[in-house]
């Protein structure tokens, strides 16, 4: 039944417009003496408003009237429906900051930060705190970290006591997962900066 509707609807939307003209034309061809005023434009107007939509978006009539159709409802819902959408991406992408940003301490963040860049990364015993095997071990927990073959922390550890220093990099090294990890967060920090 509704696609019947339709039909006739885009019909009479196709044809109304041309077969009320040539009627006009008609009309005038018979009698060119007919006067046209304005009442009779506005009436034609009226017939001809339920079809308009189709043909415009929007019409100015004389008088200041001013006619918008139903196109740009639809196109501001849209974009109210695309801005929610904006929204809450930004939220989402804010949440996912905080996490990422709680997720390893600022000091396994260093870690991380330094076993990526080229450079050794030793230790001192004397200045190395107790936490640095718990961070370490965290580290390797969230697999940001693999141990090299054959080594351990707690091997890292007893090494740091007997020599002084120790390249952690002879123990550790940043995995891939460590490496995306850097640079998401990177790239977030960049767009929290941007927002």
């Amino acid at each position: 039944m509704s696609t019947e509707k339709n039909w006739l609807r885009n019909a009479l939307q196709r044809w109304l417009i041309p077969l009320v003209a040539f009627g006009l034309i008609i009309v005038h061809m018979i009698w060119p003496g007919l006067m046209v005023d304005a009442i009779t434009l506005g009436l034609l107007v009226i017939v001809i408003l339920p079809w308009l939509p189709a043909l415009l978006e929007n019409a100015k009539l004389p008088g200041g009237w001013e006619l918008t159709f139903r196109k740009i409802d639809a196109v501001q819902q849209e974009q109210k429906k695309q801005q929610s959408d904006i929204e809450t991406q930004r939220s989402q992408i804010k949440a996912i900051y905080i996490l990422l940003d709680r997720l390893v301490t600022g000091y396994e963040l260093d870690h991380l930060n330094r076993l990526q860049d080229p450079e050794p990364f030793e230790v001192n015993r004397d200045k190395t705190p107790p936490p640095f095997l718990n961070e370490l071990r965290h580290l390797l927990v969230l697999r940001f970290l693999e141990r090299k073959k054959g080594k351990t922390v707690q091997g890292l550890w007893n090494q740091l006591k007997v020599q002084g220093r120790v390249d952690v990099k002879d123990y550790v090294f940043i995995s891939d997962a460590g490496k995306e990890y850097l640079t998401l967060r990177q790239d977030l920090e960049t767009e929290e900066q941007e927002a």
